[in-house]
């Protein structure tokens, strides 16, 4: 309820005898409007003198409503806030740790290479070696062979070559005997 002390009263006071001036001089034409005009007027004095003291309440318990939801809703996004830091604290901790695994996997990963790469380099090496060896003892029994092979080819070549020439040369040197025989 609005209180009625001096300034309100002569602030009524004035507007009311302003309004009879007018009137009077004929400066307010009455018509529809006007009368709606003044009629609405009216009613919002009389309701912030009869209600004001209601209206009041219910506005401040609309604004005590407000403030409650907002101070929940504000609760509610600082516990969010809040929830949101430390999920991303710990996913920083998390890169972190999968950062060192990854570092540490990278140099177990290159101790491993580097010492299958050396086992391979010499796995490699010594099979190089055998099979090398391998070639070399065969060589060396091929070339025997096939020297046992020449070898016998030439004697045959040689007894054949005699064996021919013999049986050649035998007429002729006969001939030749006989010829020196009687010549003799």
């Amino acid at each position: 309820m609005v209180n009625l002390n001096r300034d309100n009263i002569a602030l009524i006071g004035a507007g009311f005898l302003i309004f009879i001036v007018l009137s009077s001089k004929q400066l307010i034409l009455y018509n529809e409007e006007i009368l709606v005009a003044i009629s609405f007027l009216l009613f919002i004095i009389f309701s912030a003198f009869s209600y004001g003291h209601t209206v009041a309440d219910s506005f401040d318990n609309r604004s005590n409503l407000l403030k409650s939801e907002l101070i929940r809703f504000l609760q509610v996004r600082e516990n969010a806030l809040n929830e949101s830091i430390d999920q991303k604290t710990k996913l920083l901790d998390q890169n972190k740790v999968i950062q060192k695994i990854s570092i540490d996997s990278f140099l177990m990963l290159s101790l491993v290479v580097n010492k299958r790469s050396q086992t391979i380099s010499a796995v490699f090496n010594h099979q190089t070696q055998q099979k090398f060896k391998n070639l070399w003892l065969f060589k060396r029994s091929f070339q025997q062979e096939l020297q046992q092979v020449i070898l016998k080819g030439f004697r045959r070549a040689v007894l054949e070559n005699c064996q021919k020439s013999k049986a050649v040369m035998k007429p002729v040197f006969l001939a030749q005997a006989f010829g020196q025989l009687s010549k003799n």
